[in-house]
């Protein structure tokens, strides 16, 4: 095996240094157990697919779940500006109702003012 490699490597045209590189990376990859890679049988790969399977379900449950509460949530807000403005919009014609009165007010009294201004000239 060794006397294969070196002529191999001399084949490349290949230096000391890279040899070296190259017998420790193969020493290391000879150290490696790849049966445990291998071992993949129809089931375990089965598994995990049905697994995949499920993990991408729940992400679509949970994405549709947070747009219905993305949807409840806009609705509420909605509803709050509304009921906001109809509420600024009872307090605007309160306050024209009671801006009127004041009005009213104030011309009944310049009014009787006026009139009594009139007796005392007549007097």
């Amino acid at each position: 095996m060794k006397n294969q490699l070196k002529k191999k490597l001399k084949k490349i045209n290949i230096n000391i240094g890279d040899q070296k590189i190259i017998k420790l990376s193969l020493k290391l990859l000879k150290k490696i157990n790849l049966k445990k890679f291998g071992e993949a049988t129809t089931e375990s790969i089965t598994k995990t697919f049905i697994n995949f399977k499920k993990k991408q379900q729940q992400k679509e449950r949970n994405r549709i779940n947070f747009e219905k509460k993305e949807k409840i949530r806009l609705i509420k807000q909605e509803k709050l500006v509304e009921k906001k403005q109809k509420l600024d919009e009872e307090k605007q014609i309160k306050k024209n109702y009671l801006d009127k009165l004041k009005e009213e007010k104030q011309r009944l009294e310049d009014k009787e003012k006026q009139r009594l201004k009139i007796e005392k000239q007549y007097q």
